[in-house]
């Protein structure tokens, strides 16, 4: 057990990452290999709150300046369709606005922090974590598993990397990777993003097993 706000620096040599959960969802992992993702657009605001949730995940603003009269979103909502922005009066700004959406990768979080604060921070209900020490072969079978599972299309593996913090408001013409990218409140996150290829996904979250993955982890308690 870690006290309170404290970081696993006896552990920080193996850990490589962290996936927080629930302590009986992350034992169900090392019991039968059973593990469950979502996709880039699962994690709504209204459905899991401020620290899980993000509507601007997988999402950015162009902004492109044209001889046309200033306009703003409708009750500062940047993600409403363009034709219901209104005129800006005042602004001296003639613009308008294009919304990047990114196509909507399979994905698993986790971060590179160790840490019972931010377990917390994510949900009073996660009291243990994933260790992944050795990641490389962890998405491996991860991926082998979705390719077993018959729940995708078909499964093509991206990348494993950590997410960039910045600003999502772009200027025309600035390209950034919008499944990589987060707004800088959520730094203290230090995440790190398995993504996956698996074809047109119209389910929320896929539950399948992995048992092989195991080999690659160790279950951390964190309450």
């Amino acid at each position: 057990r870690m006290p309170s706000g404290s970081t696993a620096s006896n552990t920080s040599a193996k850990v490589v990452l962290v996936h927080y959960g629930r302590r009986e969802h992350c034992e169900a992992l090392f019991r039968d290999g059973s593990i469950q993702i979502g996709t880039l657009r699962t994690y709504d605001q209204a459905s899991h709150g401020p620290e899980i949730g993000d509507d601007m995940d997988g999402r950015s603003n162009s902004y492109i300046r044209q001889p046309m009269p200033g306009i703003m979103p409708p009750n500062g909502n940047a993600l409403a369709p363009f034709d219901e922005w209104q005129a800006a009066p005042g602004t001296g700004g003639n613009f308008f606005v294009v919304h990047n959406i990114a196509f909507n990768y399979a994905m698993l979080c986790t971060s590179h922090k160790l840490s019972q604060t931010l377990c917390k921070q994510f949900s009073a209900d996660y009291d243990a974590a994933i260790a992944i020490e050795r990641p490389f072969p962890f998405f491996h079978e991860i991926t082998n598993a979705m390719m077993e599972s018959g729940l995708f299309e078909r499964v093509e593996f991206q990348t494993v990397s950590a997410v960039e913090y910045r600003k999502l408001e772009l200027v025309h013409g600035e390209d950034i990777n919008e499944a990589l990218t987060k707004k800088l409140d959520h730094s203290y996150q230090a995440e790190v993003r398995g993504l996956w290829n698996n074809g047109d996904l119209h389910e929320r979250y896929y539950r399948f097993k992995a048992p092989s993955a195991v080999r690659c982890c160790t279950l951390i308690p964190l309450e």
